[in-house]
């Protein structure tokens, strides 16, 4: 692929990864392409088109799953391997699309998404920590991005193949992605980090392997000077600590580790309270309520390939424009981009005449979805894993995961979220005309613009930029 010797193996190790998430990607676009087929007379359940109750379980039922893993399963990736985890991960993918191909009823769908959404949990704390321990410096934020752009890709995969193919027959094809994760990543060794507390011979091997030296050959002075530095006292006992998941809270309560939480906490609330699940899990819906003049699936799948651009554009501005200001970007986009979706809302439901403006929604959440995808639907991943100090890391990325999972499983639940967004919105801008009129998905899109722009406020006043800076460093500048 024309990468230098030294970097293939990262390169590689990163994308074979990556498969997962993309299967991921693919479960969380499912429900967007399938929505409108689930409830319509056309749907392939026995039971009959889906009702909101119904749909609202079938939606967030990967969160639940997700929610179960992480908080209870994924300690298993600190005592046994992050490569085991990973690739145990692969089951619950498979069985997900084979219950999808042969379901009959909402339950099955629920147990189905239930099961993918168990593997996204533990792909997403998991597959960071992954990335960070296998990457050199200089290449850790750009594989980190692997992930976001896994995911959108399986989005825009997944819509893709609803547009040809039958509902059955796109869970049979989406089967192939956990088989193909397994033979591509099996190859690769555990990460060094972890091994070096193990056997300093297969560390070593393990890292020349991802810095693409010969292991047989006269050990290079790079990988051993890395090694030592892993082999350090400190370094060990931390990953001892995370390892036996025996950490404190008063090890939270230190000033670093307390700062370097409570950021974490701040990408949580980026990627939930900014609107952008609902949204995303709702673009058909979006577009046929708005009577734009193109299909609701042609709308998402072009809605789809710009997140796809806007989240491969990230993995090369990572590392020049840095993460603070791409989150800011980010989140400021949004932003802008859903008080024009709300204002159309508005406007329409006030009885104004938008046909001459049918473009807007499309090009509205265009808008927000490429500028999310290039800050908070994927930097975010890359942040939680480099602030963490090493003893508290893994838990840490596994409680903010957590979280992630259980604010996106609450607002899910369409009519509560929609009711507790619009009073929120209402509440912090009372004097704002359109927030004290609009109803509906209006409101609702309104009040997740509000978020945005508090989150890029606190954005811009309290994280720290970490361009360049190795993981010691980062640690040293909070």
């Amino acid at each position: 692929m024309g990468w230098p010797t030294y970097v293939r193996n990262q390169y590689m190790a990163s994308i074979a990864v990556n498969i997962l998430s993309i299967a991921f990607g693919g479960t969380m676009g499912w429900m967007s392409s399938s929505y409108l087929e689930l409830q319509s007379a056309a749907t392939p359940l026995a039971t009959g088109p889906l009702n909101k109750h119904e749909l609202g379980w079938v939606t967030c039922s990967p969160a639940l799953g997700a929610l179960l893993v992480t908080v209870f399963l994924t300690s298993f990736a600190d005592k046994y391997g992050r490569k085991r985890f990973l690739l145990c991960l692969s089951l619950p993918v498979l069985l997900s699309w084979l219950i999808i191909s042969l379901a009959r009823h909402p339950w099955h769908l629920c147990l189905a998404r239930f099961l993918a959404g168990s593997a996204g949990g533990g792909s997403f704390t998991v597959i960071p920590l992954y990335i960070t321990e296998i990457a050199e410096n200089r290449l850790r934020s750009t594989l980190g991005t692997f992930l976001g752009l896994g995911t959108m890709l399986g989005f825009l995969l997944i819509n893709v193949l609803s547009y040809y193919f039958s509902f059955a027959a796109v869970a049979r094809v989406m089967c192939a992605l956990p088989l193909l994760f397994v033979a591509c990543f099996l190859r690769n060794p555990e990460t060094p980090q972890f091994l070096v507390m193990h056997n300093a011979a297969k560390a070593q091997a393990a890292l020349s392997y991802y810095r693409g030296i010969d292991s047989n050959a006269k050990p290079d002075v790079e990988v051993q000077q890395e090694l030592n530095r892993l082999c350090e006292p400190p370094a060990l006992e931390a990953r001892e600590a995370a390892k036996s998941s025996r950490v404190s809270c008063a090890e939270f309560l230190q000033p670093k580790a307390r700062k370097a939480f409570l950021i974490g906490s701040l990408m949580v609330l980026i990627n939930q309270l900014s609107g952008l699940l609902p949204l995303q899990n709702y673009i058909s819906s979006i577009f046929s309520q708005a009577g734009s003049g193109l299909s609701a699936r042609v709308s998402t799948i072009i809605v789809c390939f710009i997140q796809l651009l806007g989240t491969y554009a990230t993995t090369h501005f990572v590392e020049n424009a840095g993460r603070k200001t791409l989150l800011i970007c980010s989140t400021a986009g949004i932003c802008l981009g859903e008080l024009a979706l709300s204002a159309y809302y508005y406007l329409t439901a006030q009885g104004y005449d938008t046909s001459s403006c049918s473009w807007v929604p499309i090009a509205a959440l265009s808008f927000v979805v490429f500028t999310a995808s290039g800050g908070a639907m994927s930097i975010i991943y890359v942040v939680m894993a480099e602030i963490c100090p090493p003893r508290i890391r893994s838990m840490a990325v596994r409680i903010h995961i957590s979280c992630i999972f259980i604010l996106g499983m609450t607002i899910l639940k369409v009519n509560i979220a929609s009711n507790l967004y619009l009073y929120l919105g209402n509440f912090i801008l009372q004097t704002f005309p359109l927030a004290s009129a609009a109803f509906g998905i209006a409101g609702t899109i309104f009040a997740f613009a509000v978020f945005s722009f508090v989150l890029t406020i606190l954005v811009i006043i309290f994280v720290p930029e970490t361009k360049g800076k190795t993981i010691e460093e980062i640690q040293a500048s909070l």
